[in-house]
């Protein structure tokens, strides 16, 4: 999983623990929250920030709070975070094809992200390590649910 940050030129990767593999759903839910949690960390009380993803379904689920169960413990720590932090927090849709930098992060393609970078004017990227994120209760995020996860329609 990876995550960057264009105005500081850092981007920030955290291999994907093997048994989310298959649910890329939940570990972009996962993305989303290391960011904000990274993010609220250095950000003052009425501050504002946009993540943005190429995941419609982790958009609505970020943007309405309705999830499927499986997804409580992510938005429930997103939600805490948020308020604790008193960071407005958006997630909006970025297409697949403008998201290139993010996605050779998450594939752990170094080399490949910092050339993107470079073509968009940007100084040298570095990509550091982080940690996913921890829970403020029992629940491990890294043992994803076995079912079908996603946005519940309205």
């Amino acid at each position: 999983m990876g995550f960057w940050s264009p105005d500081s030129n850092v981007g920030f990767y955290c291999p994907t623990p093997v048994q989310t593999l298959p649910l890329i759903y939940y570990v972009e839910a996962l993305c989303v929250l290391a960011a904000l949690q990274h993010c609220c960390a250095f950000m003052t009380p009425h501050q504002k920030l946009l993540i943005y993803t190429d995941n419609t379904n982790i958009v609505n689920i970020f943007s309405s709070l309705r999830c499927r169960p499986e997804f409580n413990n992510i938005i429930k720590h997103a939600v805490s975070k948020r308020v604790e932090s008193q960071v407005d927090v958006r997630v909006l849709h970025i297409p697949g094809d403008m998201n290139s930098v993010a996605d050779a992060i998450s594939r752990a393609e170094f080399d490949r992200a910092r050339t993107l970078a470079a073509n968009l004017s940007i100084p040298t990227l570095s990509i550091l390590d982080f940690p996913p994120p921890l829970p403020t209760n029992k629940t491990n995020f890294t043992t994803p649910p076995h079912t079908s996860l996603g946005a519940i329609k309205k």
